[in-house]
């Protein structure tokens, strides 16, 4: 007990010993592993397509009714197709059922295949190729 009063007494090995385990618990704490926010895939794809000077209308004949017939008769596993046309822009999303990774993969080499044929195929030259982006939190909904 005889040492502990002492250190009580003592102000300056009192401060000098609580910087230090100050000092010690930030750099502990620097090096403790954490998990950051997971990365958490929801089974959604947006499909981006532009076609410059067309109107909503012209963009849902040309553009999204062909992706989305094509989609909707080769692709298998879709839980719905939502799709959006506005002035030089479309946009769908898809949504799958719930699939394990590897199942999840092959949907999506699937769709960019048909996407891409329809590209191909029967978009208009002039519309800029369509951007295939999964959505997940890291991609849809960032931190």
């Amino acid at each position: 007990m005889n040492a502990l009063q002492s250190f009580f007494q003592n102000h300056v090995l009192a401060n000098l010993t609580f910087g230090l385990v100050l000092v010690l618990g930030f750099l502990a704490y620097k090096d403790i592993p954490r998990a950051k926010d997971p990365d958490i895939n929801f089974n959604w794809i947006s499909i981006i397509t532009v076609l410059p000077g067309a109107s909503s209308l012209e963009v849902e004949k040309r553009i999204t009714d062909p992706i989305e017939d094509a989609i909707s008769r080769t692709v298998k596993d879709l839980r719905f197709v939502s799709s959006t046309s506005r002035d030089d822009v479309s946009s769908i999303l898809v949504r799958f059922n719930q699939l394990s990774k590897d199942d999840f993969r092959e949907r999506i080499t699937d769709l960019r295949r048909e996407v891409q044929n329809v590209y191909n195929d029967q978009l208009p030259e002039e519309a800029i190729d369509p951007e295939i982006q999964e959505v997940t939190t890291s991609s849809g909904y960032p931190a």
